[in-house]
């Protein structure tokens, strides 16, 4: 019985070699040199779509992938998806007595933005502008108890960075100075820090989003020390984000 194990292994350690052999020389090398984006910015992209057979590293602007044939050919493609230009962006602040979402959701007709105080800034994805005049944001506030929506007036001088998210643009607002990352590669423009911080927002290209009304803000008028109108037609502010590279413009009239 011994004898006949033996002879088993024996023969089956040849078997498992040549297939250990055969997984080891069917991984290949993918050699991608970036030439739009910083490698920490595509590796960010990437990571959901790589497999345990998979390896990643990287040298500088150049990433070195091993792994299955099939699999390193659709992350190639995924990595020219990514590796592209900074977008532009054109982002729209209104102040109004129309609830833009509201109309645009609703197609009326007398949606317009005649009477509403509009202002733009022009965006580069990922690079810090300036908007240079007060604007409502919701801002989270994290007590004890949870966290409560609330909004902030950024006041002149608050700087917004668009970061593209899918479909969707994430808007950073920060009042505070800007702020070199370490992590960044040499000669990409100055960010700011994650900490730095103070505000997020999500935006549908294309789409207003309505951020508060006066009739929201009363209750908290006392502590920014704001004062509102008590007429009846109240003002809304609203902001919008145009992505021409995708066809993404806002309604207005």
């Amino acid at each position: 019985m011994r004898l006949l194990l033996m002879l088993v292994l024996l023969f089956a350690m040849p078997v498992v070699a040549s297939e250990q052999a055969s997984l080891e020389s069917s991984r290949s090398l993918l050699v991608y040199d970036l030439e739009q984006r910083s490698a920490a910015e595509v590796l960010t992209g990437l990571r959901p779509h790589i497999s345990d057979q998979v390896a990643v590293s990287e040298q500088g602007q150049r990433l070195l992938i091993t792994g299955p044939a099939d699999q390193l050919e659709q992350l190639e493609q995924i990595l020219a998806a990514l590796d592209q230009p900074q977008e532009e962006f054109r982002l729209l602040f209104a102040q109004g007595r129309q609830d833009l979402q509201e109309r645009q959701r609703s197609g009326s007709r007398q949606y317009s933005t005649a009477r509403s105080d509009l202002i733009s800034l022009h965006l580069t994805e990922g690079v810090p502008a300036r908007l240079e005049r007060g604007f409502w944001i919701p801002v989270t506030d994290v007590r004890a108890w949870g966290s409560q929506e609330s909004y902030q007036w950024m006041a002149g001088g608050v700087w917004v960075i668009a970061r593209l998210r899918g479909e969707q643009v994430v808007l950073e607002f920060s009042g505070r100075n800007l702020a070199k990352d370490s992590r960044t590669r040499s000669g990409t423009p100055p960010v700011l820090a994650g900490s730095e911080v103070e505000s997020r927002i999500s935006l549908q290209p294309g789409q207003w989003q309505t951020l508060a009304s006066e009739g929201q803000l009363r209750s908290q008028s006392s502590e920014q020390g704001r004062s509102f109108s008590t007429r009846r037609n109240q003002n809304y502010y609203s902001v919008c984000m145009e992505r021409p590279a995708a066809q993404l413009v806002c309604p207005f009239n």
